[in-house]
């Protein structure tokens, strides 16, 4: 599935586990980042989505990248921060606040 895909129907998607394919825009965090469509991206479009995920992996910035998570329609940072038992920093994921968001299981390098 393409990001734009999942931007468009979060409401549809809400609660179901997909996969997107795209590349490491930004690290946000030890368990955060940016997943932006195409070369070069810069996840300052449309076209990116914030993926929370377990501290165990950390994949490269423009790293390209296979997620499979569960999409949720509107970030919650309390929320995110008991499920997955981290400690953001508020001001760094103020901008995030009510964006959709996935929450993914499995983050590895896409190999095409």
């Amino acid at each position: 599935m393409r990001i734009d895909e999942v931007l468009e129907d979060t409401a549809m998607l809400d609660g179901r586990t997909i996969r997107v394919n795209g590349t490491v825009a930004d690290t946000v965090a030890d368990s955060a980042l940016v997943l932006a469509s195409g070369d070069g991206a810069s996840g300052d479009g449309a076209d990116s989505v914030l993926v929370v995920h377990q501290p165990d992996v950390d994949p490269a910035e423009g790293s390209d990248i296979g997620v499979v998570g569960v999409v949720r329609p509107s970030f919650d940072l309390p929320a995110v921060e008991t499920e997955l038992g981290v400690d953001y920093d508020e001001d760094l994921f103020a901008t995030f606040a009510d964006e959709p968001y996935l929450l993914a299981t499995t983050v590895e390098a896409d190999n095409g």
